[in-house]
Formats: structure tokens, sequence, C-alpha cells
């Protein structure tokens, strides 16, 4: 009895102690909720989970509900957002109560379509230089929903493409692609390109006005226009084929004879000094184009005199100066050895300086820089046509520019002067003959900057041939730079009845990117006058273009004819 009594009193405490502990528990509330992420974007189709953090960790009922503002775009189950249909909805979970919330904005696009072709609406174009065509790109399917491209051509040469617009540049085949950024689906486009036809040149006919015959009749002379207006007739060879040391120049109307040079100078060279004095060289010093000289005259034109300078250091015909600053470089011999020669300022007699890759006679010379030349021409020293056109430099080595395969520097005679055919520093313009030709016939013009050699832009090609008969170009470019305007001399051939040309060359857009305007002027039939070759060409301060002496069939009946030709 006594062991019941103490068991019932052991099992009485413990429900004692029991019900003690259970009236002392505290409910522990959630004070917070948050989502493993707050934004979602989905592709349809897509599912994410969703992670709930329940603050405290300890709340004693940590139990919370889901739910999604629009099913139709995206469901929720227990944290896993599966999105349904492109649009938006907000994923909010909460507790049971409703007192604490969290949620997530939830985007959902539409699966992207990839691409899977494109085609072009011509798959062959036939074009010319200068044409323009769009090509049009259509990506498949309608639905794709990356439907950029990019475009390509095979050779930039003859055709280039942006967005679709084809130009063609040159002639020949070039294919065009166009690329899908999805995917890198490609359609093509096979572009010819045919070269321009040649457009006709505009001939217009132009003034001839007969001046006052020159006192003594020239060919293969200076002629020089002075800084006054007035011009100079100097050397040469008169009738008999005689070289003559005689001078006259022209002004208002007249020519006035000079006391002659302190030398004779048949087929010289003239060069401008910075000092304003002109340099008349060289020459032939017997009869019938035999024999060098080299004996230098200097002209000053503010006197109209006369005397005798530093003389060359090799004898020389058919030679040619140009200034390299103050200096005088000379190169070009006739039936003698040729080489490079200079006079610096101050100095006595010119001095050799180098040799030269090819003789020439009667070279093109330009001042290419501060400090350099280029020398090169058609024709050696015996009058052949050199085989290959090789440029010499004063300092550096010599090079062949790529223009010379097809084309060919035009023979001029003794009346050129770089600085007459000057566009700008160091920037000028000569005449070319097919290299098949070989006889100054039909052509196209050369732009030379520095030493870089190219063909003048220009906005038609220059014909070989018109209805008074061939066309010869056999004088020099003579440029009027404050008009931006060259002009180069021509004649038909026709002794017994020749037409002369005159090429005006308005080359100002040439020089920026464009084109040069060509216009073809033509003169009535001329009798006795033979100024287009071995004549002399000057531009007068009218802005008319002088054309004195020469000879048509024979070097021992030279003329003493002038004209004044007006071809604007």
């Amino acid at each position: 009895m006594k062991k019941l009594f103490k068991t019932i009193r052991a099992a009485a405490l413990g429900l004692l102690v029991l019900g003690t502990a259970s009236c002392c528990l505290k409910d522990i509330p959630v004070t917070g909720l948050s989502l493993s992420q707050t934004s979602l974007t989905l592709i349809e189709g897509e599912e994410a989970h969703l992670t709930v953090t329940v603050t405290p960790a300890d709340a004693t009922d940590p139990s919370v509900v889901w739910r999604s503002s629009d099913a139709s775009v995206a469901t929720v189950n227990d944290g896993l957002v599966k999105a349904v249909a492109p649009g938006t909805a907000t994923i909010t979970v909460s507790t049971p109560d409703g007192l604490q919330t969290a949620s997530c904005i939830v985007t959902v696009n539409r699966q992207a379509v990839p691409v899977a072709s494109v085609s072009l609406d011509k798959t062959s174009l036939e074009m010319t230089v200068g044409d323009e065509a769009t090509l049009t790109a259509t990506v498949a399917p309608a639905d794709a929903e990356v439907k950029t491209v990019s475009w390509s051509s095979s050779d930039e040469g003859v055709a280039t493409v942006a967005d679709g617009k084809v130009t063609a540049v040159g002639a020949g085949s070039a294919t065009i692609t166009v690329t899908t950024t999805d995917g890198g689906k490609t359609a093509t486009c096979a572009v010819t390109v045919a070269a321009p036809q040649p457009k006709e040149l505009a001939f217009v006919k132009m003034e001839a006005e007969r001046l006052p015959d020159m006192l003594t009749p020239r060919a293969d002379f200076v002629l020089y226009p002075m800084a006054n207006g007035e011009i100079l007739a100097a050397g040469g060879h008169t009738t008999g084929f005689s070289p003559t040391s005689s001078a006259e120049y022209y002004k208002d109307g007249t020519w006035t004879a000079l006391d002659g040079m302190t030398a004779r100078h048949d087929m010289p060279f003239s060069v401008a000094l910075p000092d304003g004095r002109l340099l008349i060289g060289g020459g032939c010093s017997s009869g019938g184009g035999v024999g060098q000289s080299a004996s230098v005259d200097a002209f000053d034109p503010a006197g109209k005199t006369f005397s005798s300078f530093a003389p060359m250091f090799s004898e020389r015909a058919l030679t040619r100066a140009v200034a390299v600053g103050k200096n005088v470089l000379v190169s070009g011999n006739w039936y003698a050895g040729d080489g490079l020669e200079m006079w610096t300022e101050g100095a006595d007699a010119f001095t050799s300086v180098k040799g030269v890759s090819q003789g020439r006679h009667f070279p093109y010379m330009f001042q290419t820089s501060a400090d350099n030349a280029i020398i090169f021409g058609s024709y050696d020293t015996h009058g052949s046509n050199l085989s290959e056109i090789i440029v010499d430099r004063y300092q550096g080595d010599p090079f062949t520019p790529e223009l010379f395969g097809d084309w060919r520097p035009a023979g001029v005679g003794a009346n050129w002067r770089a600085a007459d055919c000057a566009v700008g520093e160091y920037t000028y313009l000569l005449m070319l003959s097919r290299a098949d030709v070989h006889n100054n016939r039909g052509g196209a013009v050369a732009l030379l900057q520095g030493e870089d050699i190219s063909l003048l832009p220009t906005d038609y090609e220059i014909p070989d041939r018109c209805e008074f008969g061939d066309i010869y170009f056999a004088g020099p470019v003579v440029a009027d730079r404050s008009k931006s305007v060259a002009y180069a001399f021509g004649f038909n051939g026709d002794n017994a009845n020749a037409v002369y040309y005159i090429l005006k060359i308005e080359y100002a857009d040439a020089l920026s990117g464009g084109k040069a305007k060509l216009t073809m002027y033509y003169s009535d039939v001329l009798e006795t006058f033979g100024g287009a070759y071995q004549g002399g060409i000057a531009l007068m301060s009218d802005g008319r273009l002088m054309a004195a002496g020469g000879i048509t069939n024979s070097n021992y009946s030279p003329y003493s004819t002038v004209y004044a030709f007006k071809p604007f």
C-alpha cells in the first residue's frame, strides 16, 4: 500500500511539472519575408525557382502561401515559377494571415523564332561604271526575331555596297553578299560592271586673230611671257636651219628687236630664276641641228638685256632645266652623253651631280619638293622611242610609275617650262599619248602631285580624231592659275589644210576629288603657220594664247607667223 502511494504521488508531480512548462511557451510571429529574386525575365516555357526567406528563422509558423497576379502569364507552385505566355505577372509570397508579403515581377518573352534563310530580289546585275542599284534582302520566316543583316563586296574596286545600295566603281566582276546576324545565313548577287561608253567631247569654234609677224622667222626657240604682259622671243633657228642669237619682244601689237644673246641657242632650255631673270642655255652649236653648247644667257626682263651666265658642266642640246629652290638642275642631250648637273646660287659654273638611268632629249623635269625633282621622257638622245619610261630622282633612286605602262608622256619642243604647267605647289599637268601610238595623237592628261603620277579625272575622253582629221597634241600644257584653267595646243597634221585645236582643261574640281571639265576649241584652216610644231606657245595678259613661228615641212623654212587664239 505504501509503494502504491509513492507511485501515485510521483505521477501527480510529473503532471504538475508538464502543465507548468506548457503554460510558459510563447508564439513567435513572422516579421518579414524576402525572395531570392525581385524580378525575373523568362522565355515562354521556361521555369525558375524562387526561394523565400522567413524572418525570424524560428518563427512559430513559417508556412507561406504563393500566388500569381496573372496565371495566364506565369504560374507558381511552392516557389517554382513557370512562364506560360508573353506578358508580365507578379509572383507574391505571404504568410497565412497575409500580414507579411514579398513579391517578384516576372516578365515573359516570346520564344525567339530563328532565321531560316535570306534571299535577294536580284541574283545578278549588269552595270556601267558610275551606275547605282539597290538590292532588297528578305529574311525568312517573316516572324524571325532578329532580322538584321550585313553587306559585303568581293571586290570594292569593281562595286561597293552599303545597306543594299550597290555602286559600280570599275570594270570587272564582283559578288555582293548579304549575311544575317542570326545564324549567318547568306545570299549573293553577281555584279558585272562595264567601262563607261566614251562620251563625245564638245567642239567649239574659236577666234584666231592674225598678229604682226615676228621680225625673224623662228623654230625651236623660247617664247616667254613677262610679268608686265610683254612677250619675249629668243634664239632657235631661222631660215636655212641656222642657229640665231637674235631676240625680240611683243608689246601693244608690235615686235621690237633686242640686242642679241651672247651665244646662239637653238633648241635650248629656259627656266626662270627666283630673282626674275630667265636663263636660256645650251642648244645646237652648228646649223642643221648639229652639235651642242655649254653657253648660258641670263635675260633681265626689267632692262630687256642679256648677259653671259655660268656655263654648264657639259655641252648640251635639246636639254631642259628646272629650278629647285634657288638652284637650277639640268638634264637631257642630243647625240651626246646625258646626266644631271646643277648650278647653285652664286656659283661660277654648273657642276656634275649624277648619272641618269636612261639618256633622253627634251625630258620633262619637275620640282617635287623643296629640295628634290624628277626627270623622265619618252625619247632617247637619238630621238628613238624608249621601250620603258623610267623616272629619275635628283635625290633618290629611280622608279617606274604604273601609269607609264599604258601611257607615254607626249613629246614637246624647246619652249617648255615646268612652271608654265604648274596648277598648284609641286602639282602639274602634262599631255599623254597611248603607249602603242608614239606620235602624240589623241591621249589623256596626266596629273603630277609630287612624285605621284596619275590620270587626271575628266568628264570626257579625249578623242584622237574628229571631222577635221586626226588630233595631235604638239605643244606644252600652259596653265592660267588665276582662272584654274589649262590649255593644250594641237593641230590636225594636215599641212595643206591646217586646223588648230586648243584643249581647255578646267581642272579645279579634279584637284578636290571631282572631274576636270574639257572643251575642245578649233580654228578655221590657217595658212602659212606652223606654231603647233616646233613653235612657241605663251599665255597673253588678256587670257588669249599666242602661237608663234614653228615649221610645217622643213626646219630650213620656219615661219614668222603669229596668231592669238581665244578659247573662251
